[in-house]
């Protein structure tokens, strides 16, 4: 009886999952010009305008389909996404999740903040640098290189050497998106912090500073 039960719940969860799926790929499919004009050089303020008016229920699959092409791309469209992320409600969303009670929530919010480049969260992607957690901690790190805004740098440098908190490999790439900017608090930190002078020349090396 218990192998029936067994079976009959599985069946069942297949079920269930396939309809899941074809719901979601259909809503992926109806929102997919909404997404493709936000992309596009034209009709911007009336996509932003239509993706506004997406219902609650459906922002998850507006999410996934917005940080998608995020991973890729730079300049104007992200700025693009990001303001479809904020006008959809997305933005708030991550920014409420940063103190979800579930670690992996954490992380994919400061994630999410990162890619769409949302200066305005700076702080408390800062705040969560020293989560419990390693791997929000890391996605942290990731978010503040992705932001690139000049205050993340001194305080990324002063866990270049806390490699028992954050992986050094992690900061280094961090600071490398902020390119040349970095410099100058870089060669300070190699004065003030003899001991990652040599990890300092090899940052430098890599961003050309």
């Amino acid at each position: 009886l218990t192998l029936i039960a067994m079976l009959v719940f599985m069946i069942i969860q297949r079920g269930v999952d396939e309809v899941q799926f074809q719901r979601r790929k259909r809503l992926t499919d109806h929102y997919r010009p909404v997404v493709d004009a936000l992309l596009g050089p034209d009709d911007f303020d009336s996509s932003l305008v239509a993706i506004a008016r997406v219902p609650l229920r459906h922002r998850p699959v507006i999410e996934a389909m917005l940080l998608k092409p995020l991973a890729l791309s730079t300049g104007s469209v992200v700025d693009r996404l990001r303001d479809a992320a904020r006008v959809t409600g997305l933005v708030e969303d991550w920014v409420t999740r940063l103190s979800h009670r579930k670690w992996w929530i954490r992380a994919d919010a400061a994630r999410a903040l990162g890619l769409v480049r949302e200066s305005r969260a700076l702080p408390l992607i800062i705040g969560v640098l020293d989560d419990e957690h390693e791997e929000v901690r890391a996605a942290a790190v990731e978010a503040l290189g992705l932001i690139g805004h000049p205050q993340a740098i001194p305080i990324l440098l002063a866990r270049l050497s806390d490699e028992s908190r954050h992986q050094r490999a992690r900061i280094v790439e961090a600071l490398r998106e902020f390119g040349d900017a970095a410099t100058p608090a870089l060669v300070e930190h190699a004065r003030s912090r003899t001991e990652d002078a040599v990890i300092v020349a090899e940052v430098l090396g890599h961003i050309g500073g």
